[in-house]
């Protein structure tokens, strides 16, 4: 028996549809959904604590912050679970991403009372992948 007959061996099948530059336009298109959300997040942090749109004491400026850790960063997180799971991206790389963005925006300009937010954010991008998921299932019946 020939080495190229036994299973494992031989040519390697390739996906047809598959070409290097529908690899790199994905990639691109991964890295855009991981970058915006950071982003975003830092855009907001900085409009908050500088005299850019609000004098940085005001509470305009303190409303955007509250209004920030509520709800755009969770919406933030549920729609980049939604386009992990469209993309069939990496889950664990782009929330832990976002994660370290807002670790770094909680230690320079929050307090520690900011953690607990953490768990609401993982389960909102948690959430928003499932949701894909079971959508696509309940399509496929």
């Amino acid at each position: 028996m020939k080495k190229s007959d036994r299973s494992g061996y031989g040519k390697p099948q390739f996906n047809q549809n598959w070409s290097p530059v529908k690899m790199h336009k994905r990639r691109i298109v991964v890295g855009i959904h991981i970058i915006v959300p950071v982003l975003i997040m830092f855009t907001l942090v900085i409009l908050s604590f500088s005299n850019i749109v609000y004098d940085a004491g005001s509470l305009n400026s303190m409303n955007l912050i509250i209004e920030s850790l509520i709800l755009y960063y969770p919406i933030l997180f549920f729609v980049q679970g939604l386009v992990c799971a469209l993309l069939k991206a990496n889950i664990l790389l782009s929330l832990g991403i976002s994660l370290a963005a807002y670790m770094v925006i909680m230690f320079m300009w929050l307090n520690s009372s900011g953690l607990i937010y953490i768990l609401v954010y993982v389960l909102m991008g948690f959430l928003g992948y499932s949701l894909v998921l079971l959508v696509k299932k309940v399509m496929k019946q």
